[in-house]
């Protein structure tokens, strides 16, 4: 029997086809979700829970203590016990400490959710450069938007060839 735990809604999403739907080239939303819990559970009877943030391990009796998070106004817990436990909870970006790290149009990608906040930032931003002021910076032209990717991993790579596209 396994039980997956997932903090988040979503179990498994083509990560490195973010930018791709990001830049318009992948245009259904939905080919970014791979698995489901409800395909994990008839593909391999997985118990997925969603939305399911673990809060306490307790090695000695061999049980984690989790908060379903789907409806907030809820504060229902989960305990399970194990025999085997993996933990893979993944990575936070690193966000320096800075002035204006978290003001608005400042992203991370690394779910659907922020490739979703990203795409509608881009359509609500104005056609013109807002920064240059008619000035131009570097001798360009004030009609070209601009973008900084800090990362030139295979993400960072790919989110800068469809940001080109848009």
């Amino acid at each position: 029997e396994i039980l997956l735990l997932q903090s988040g809604p979503d179990v498994s999403f083509a990560s490195c086809g973010m930018p791709y739907f990001i830049g318009g080239e992948i245009t259904d939303r939905n080919q970014m979700s791979v698995q489901t819990p409800g395909s994990l559970r008839a593909r391999l009877n997985i118990d997925v829970r969603v939305n399911t943030r673990v809060t306490k391990i307790n090695t000695e009796t061999k049980t984690i203590t989790a908060i379903d998070e789907t409806d907030p106004t809820s504060s229902k817990t989960l305990t399970a016990t194990y025999d085997h436990l993996v933990i893979a909870v993944g990575a936070e970006p690193m966000k320096p400490p800075i002035p204006g790290i978290d003001r608005p149009g400042l992203f991370a990608l690394r779910n659907l959710q922020e490739m979703d906040a990203i795409v509608e930032w881009i359509e609500k931003i104005p056609d013109e450069c807002t920064t240059c002021h008619g000035n131009g910076v570097n001798g360009e032209d004030d009609t070209k938007k601009h973008a900084v990717i800090a990362g030139a991993g295979f993400v960072g790579l790919e989110m800068m060839e469809q940001l080109m596209r848009r």
